[in-house]
């Protein structure tokens, strides 16, 4: 589709061209591509990085699996982001990682996930999309 690719964007011809033949396979988007090109998601991803490190520091030696307790809703507007707005619009996204704790010293390995939105069917959400992400080693 390199009309679209020219029009709208990279992403959101990538995405057109996997889901109008409807073979309900899963597709990975370029999470960190969206993180770096739209400003809001850039700042809830660090937000939930902050939330995660704040935690991590009360923990206490040795090894936890830790998961955000709620997700976090975000928008991609048209006006900040047309390719980012036609690939994906709303989502959800919430962090979960490993964190390996010794003394003062810890190793954290985080990953940022995303649950799309898509307002055409009912608001049905799917698509589980990864970002993984070092946050802290000290």
């Amino acid at each position: 589709m390199p009309i679209a690719h020219f029009y709208v964007g990279d992403d959101a011809a990538k995405h057109l061209c996997h889901y109008f033949p409807c073979s309900g396979s899963a597709y990975t988007i370029d999470l960190e591509g969206m993180v770096r090109d739209v400003a809001d998601a850039a700042a809830q991803y660090e937000d939930e990085v902050r939330l995660a490190k704040q935690f991590v520091e009360q923990l206490r030696p040795g090894r936890h699996d830790i998961v955000a307790q709620s997700t976090t809703e975000g928008y991609n507007e048209e006006e900040k982001n047309r390719n980012w707005y036609y690939a994906l619009g709303g989502y959800h996204s919430w962090g979960r990682g490993v964190v390996h704790r010794q003394g003062l010293g810890r190793e954290f390995d985080c990953v940022g996930c995303l649950r799309r939105q898509f307002a055409w069917n009912g608001g049905s959400q799917m698509s589980r999309d990864q970002m993984h992400t070092t946050i802290g080693r000290t």
